[in-house]
């Protein structure tokens, strides 16, 4: 990709080749920077970019962070204990609601100790949810065991850690008879390390009254910069505009970034909107908004319904070929709203909870909202994240 840019334009500095590889990269919620970085390198926007410099991609990554969440690692918390063969030994320690990482590890002996010590984590139920048993390693930090949790429930957790009997590893070049430390009983101490990642939000003053999903899924948007606050509210029940949902897409579906020389649409002439609107409707699947025009008006401050938001949401999806494949009968009362060739993007939509129903009617010309929107893209970056 590289050669193709200083192909096009052989004047490119390193960093400026970094610069337009990460802001014309494609997003991927929600996975978060430092698993995925950037996000995936998108090889034609980065070659129109270096051969047109004016064609400007990625100047929305600096304004997506608008300090609706802080991700803070807490200071690492130390337990110690003992075990003895044959006996587990439990070391309790809190979890907040808001975790969103904790990772437990313990270390133990020094590095003549063969005896090895399994961990195994417990949730405040009792049960087990992750557990580490791998052999000593050679080394200074081969007597250590560690497992990370992925968005943890709050509460009162245990590390339960148990004397692995028996097991050596024949590889290590010292003596291969068990050995263990500590006091006369045979009881070895270790050291445990408790590290959380937390995340806080922005305070809303109308999420109190949504259910925990919702408020769930929000907050979901908010750590993968897909949404963000209008002020000190969410506006759960405000229409989603064209340019709203365009502009989602883009930053939460995966849907790579594409610019042209000039706006397609005679009603979008601001580099910003231009972007996400032109890169919706040159996404891999077809346009996300098939009725507009080339040529004509987008009518990106227009509301989205709920029919026209169910075929964007498709095609960002990649659901495209099985909404269109097969005859789908839809048993809502208004089902006859729904033109033929769009009821499977319904039928497909709500198979995959895209968007949700009241189980008899679709309302296909009702209003698409951001508690729409915010279910719609937390629910798309589970479906790609499979």
């Amino acid at each position: 990709m590289i050669a193709l840019m200083l192909e096009a334009n052989p004047q490119l500095k390193p960093a400026q080749i970094r610069d337009i590889l990460q802001r014309t990269a494609t997003p991927l919620p929600p996975y978060y920077e430092h698993e995925v970085g950037a996000g995936m390198l998108n090889a034609q926007a980065a070659v129109l970019e270096a051969a047109f410099p004016q064609r400007r991609f990625g100047q929305w990554s600096g304004t997506a962070y608008q300090s609706q969440v802080q991700i803070v690692n807490s200071a690492p918390q130390v337990f110690t204990s003992s075990v003895t063969p044959g006996l587990p030994s439990d070391s309790s320690f809190t979890l907040p609601a808001n975790a969103l990482l904790a990772s437990v590890q313990i270390a133990w002996g020094d590095i003549l100790n063969q005896t090895n010590l399994n961990l195994a984590v417990l949730d405040s139920q009792g049960a087990k949810q992750r557990e580490s048993n791998a052999p000593n390693q050679p080394g200074l930090t081969g007597r250590r065991q560690r497992t990370v949790l992925g968005a943890p429930a709050g509460g009162t957790w245990k590390a339960r850690v148990e004397s692995a009997i028996g097991s050596v590893n024949t590889s290590l070049p010292y003596s291969t008879s068990l050995v263990t430390t500590g006091s006369q009983s045979g009881a070895l101490a270790y050291t445990g390390v408790l590290e959380v990642t937390t995340a806080s939000y922005a305070p809303m003053a109308d999420v109190s009254t949504l259910d925990s999903a919702s408020v769930s899924e929000i907050y979901q948007n908010f750590r993968s910069l897909v949404m963000w606050p209008i002020g000190q509210h969410f506006r759960p029940s405000f229409a989603v505009t064209r340019a709203d949902l365009a502009t989602a897409l883009v930053l939460g579906a995966r849907v790579p970034q594409y610019l042209p020389g000039q706006s397609s649409y005679t009603d979008v002439s601001d580099r910003a909107t231009m972007l996400f609107v032109e890169s919706a409707q040159a996404a891999p699947n077809g346009a996300l908004f098939p009725a507009a025009s080339p040529g004509g008006l987008f009518q990106p401050d227009g509301a989205v319904d709920r029919l026209t938001a169910v075929v964007a949401l498709v095609r960002a999806a990649g659901l495209r070929s099985q909404a269109e494949s097969g005859t789908y009968m839809l048993a809502y009362t208004d089902a006859a709203a729904i033109p033929a060739a769009l009821r499977g993007y319904v039928a497909v939509a709500v198979q995959n909870g895209l968007i949700k129903t009241n189980g008899t009617s679709f309302n296909p010309q009702g209003s698409f909202t951001r508690l729409d929107l915010s279910h719609a893209m937390a629910r798309m970056a589970t479906i790609a994240a499979q």
